[in-house]
């Protein structure tokens, strides 16, 4: 984050509106991070501004709620969610879209460039043993174990027939 971002609370809350000479816009003022703590003792005492997501911000909701004769229950939560608080959300669930797609997109790449050195490995590997039965039949030896026929299988073995 750039800076600190402070929000009004009580009747300012949620308004563009300039107070003690800063700039709220939505109710809310970020203010640079370094050298800022005048400035924002100043907003809490005076103006109602608090930290965004301070302790002190939410009790003085709280009692300002009460003053007003509300609870924050009866407020409910969506009025304490700004347009700026969906912008942001929208934004993140967009980037996390975003960086989804990209990673799927890689992962598609990736599967294929494996199934291509697989394809390529399997034809070499094919190629090879293709090779090698071709040099075995030239020096007369069977390029693979061939299956007995039936007729080899049937016949009596030399030694058994002439017991």
């Amino acid at each position: 984050m750039d800076g600190i971002r402070m929000v009004l609370v009580g009747p300012n809350a949620g308004k563009d509106i300039e107070l003690g000479g800063f700039r709220f816009e939505e109710g809310e003022l970020i203010l640079p991070s370094r050298g800022s703590e005048h400035a924002q003792r100043l907003l809490t005492r005076y103006y109602s501004a608090y930290p965004e997501g301070s302790l002190e911000g939410r009790e003085a909701h709280r009692a300002w709620l009460a003053s007003q004769g509300e609870t924050p229950s009866a407020r409910g939560a969506s009025s304490e969610v700004s347009a700026r608080d969906v912008e942001d959300l929208q934004a993140q669930l967009e980037a996390a879209h975003r960086e989804r797609e990209s990673l799927l997109e890689r992962a598609r790449r990736e599967r294929e460039d494996l199934e291509a050195k697989l394809a390529r490995a399997e034809a070499k590997a094919k190629a090879g043993a293709t090779a090698g039965a071709t040099e075995n039949s030239a020096k007369g030896a069977p390029a693979t174990d061939a299956p007995a026929t039936e007729a080899q299988e049937k016949a009596p073995k030399a030694g058994k027939a002439a017991k």
